[in-house]
């Protein structure tokens, strides 16, 4: 926030999260989050019409932001930075997700350089068109890449491992960190509390996660669904997205 004699002038950022079955609006005011709209889509929608009313109400309009971010939360596979051939990038892609409805043209890639690491993911052409009508500089990134980047500035210090989990309607994403490194990603779908401790356990297993010393961070989290985990990890925590 800046303030100019008696006038506080704020820094706003918007991120649109689209995904099959909806999209999402989060306002973020210096770095906090101001408001959050969900919209689900029902039979028939046409999830292109309302994305284009949602971002041209007058409520969001009439905010200046200094970053507009179009989150595609869709399937994500990584790779090594020093793998990562932008020629493979749609086979590699492909062998991963085979039943994926995107084109060529619609398979990305973004890098995350600190964690040396690439993400391959699909974003439909329409969509992007739809919110460059209102945002011409919008950033496109991956959902999955913008939460490892999230659980990166919160990794602490010691030696504990801390597993970050996202959960959102349908899907749930987590991320591993060791001594600040990062070592996995994953999502999984999981549309109630009962699939995603099912998921949640089943990663710290195979993670080789110690229930007695390492940590677990939750964030969109039901209460019940704390409660669940609790009884399994004694180290849990929630934070807020």
């Amino acid at each position: 926030m800046l303030e100019t004699g008696s006038k506080k002038l704020y820094t706003y950022r918007l991120s649109i999260r689209v995904a099959a079955d909806g999209f999402s609006l989060s306002t973020y005011r210096d770095g906090k989050i101001l408001q959050r709209e969900d919209t689900e889509l029902e039979a028939g929608a046409d999830l292109y019409a309302l994305l284009r009313h949602a971002l041209t109400r007058p409520r969001i309009m009439d905010l200046r932001f200094e970053e507009v971010w179009l989150l595609a939360d869709t399937e994500t596979t990584l790779l090594p930075l020093d793998e990562f051939r932008t020629s493979d990038a749609a086979a590699v892609f492909r062998l991963n997700f085979p039943n994926a409805n995107f084109a060529a043209t619609e398979l990305r890639h973004e890098i995350l350089a600190p964690q040396e690491v690439v993400l391959l993911y699909g974003l439909s052409t329409r969509t992007e068109q739809v919110v460059r009508q209102s945002y011409p500089d919008v950033q496109l990134r991956s959902l999955q890449g913008a939460l490892i980047e999230a659980s990166a500035q919160q990794v602490g210090k010691g030696d504990a491992k801390r597993l970050f989990a996202y959960i959102g309607p349908q899907r749930m994403t987590v991320c591993l960190f060791a001594r600040g490194k990062f070592l996995f990603s994953g999502s999984y779908t999981a549309a109630t509390d009962s699939d995603r401790v099912y998921y949640l356990l089943a990663a710290w297993r195979s993670l080789n996660l110690d229930v007695q010393r390492d940590e677990l961070i939750l964030s969109g989290a039901s209460e019940s669904l704390g409660e669940m985990l609790g009884r399994y990890i004694s180290h849990l925590s929630e934070t807020k997205e």
